[in-house]
């Protein structure tokens, strides 16, 4: 089943995946309150406790799900979930989670549609963490992706450097497997850029061979 959705982006080698760099990353930030998400631009991190029971109601022929939520000072909001009845079953009242999502107001009343939920542990483990967020198709996930490219750099014994030793050195370059690394799970912005910067000279390099190959065959023609 994954070997099918990923040959709807053309990967069908472990190569093809870890070559399928990341497009951008997704940094979460420290959760705060209902009031600190409203002045961010994009998503937020919101501590804050279930207040009451999720309801479920029928919407133009869609399943709502809905709830209220108050943070830790005493600002309430409330979560919607389409098409999602069987988080009933899972969301505890009087529990306090953190939902990452976007923030909207309407009719006095603030909203977070479909946010991601995480207890505060494992919240905790993700703050400040760079996630990073793939070209895909839909049925995998980012983080199906991720698990995949490190799967992959750990069970391959051998990546092909194509690199001369001289001009890793001379550009203090990363090795491709220490840049690949980097790429699917970098540790700050900083080294991810480091690590592009390695590959983005790597495709200069083997163009400019490829050309001046080229040109050795027309002239001995």
């Amino acid at each position: 089943k994954n070997a099918a959705l990923f040959h709807k982006l053309n990967i069908d080698t472990i190569g093809d995946l870890l070559f399928h760099f990341p497009r951008e990353y997704q940094k979460f930030p420290a959760a705060g309150t209902i009031a600190d998400a409203a002045k961010s631009d994009g998503k937020a991190a919101i501590y804050a406790k279930v207040q009451e029971q999720p309801n479920i109601q029928r919407v133009r022929g869609m399943s709502l799900l809905k709830f209220r939520i108050i943070d830790r000072a005493g600002q309430c909001a409330v979560v919607t979930f389409f098409n999602m009845p069987y988080l009933k079953n899972s969301i505890k009242t009087d529990r306090t989670y953190v939902f990452y999502g976007s923030l909207h107001r309407k009719n006095s009343t603030d909203f977070l549609s479909h946010p991601k939920m995480y207890s505060c542990e494992e919240y905790g483990q993700l703050e400040g963490y760079l996630a990073p967020v793939y070209t895909r198709t839909k049925g995998l996930t980012d983080q199906a992706f991720y698990k995949h490219c490190m799967n992959a750099l750990q069970s391959v014994d051998e990546i092909e450097e194509y690199l001369p030793e001289e001009i890793l050195k001379e550009n203090d370059f990363l090795s491709v497997r220490e840049a690949l690394f980097c790429l699917h799970a970098p540790s700050d912005m900083e080294e991810a850029l480091r690590a592009r910067k390695r590959f983005a000279y790597e495709e200069f390099f083997l163009f400019f061979l490829a050309t001046k190959s080229g040109r050795n065959r027309m002239t001995k023609v």
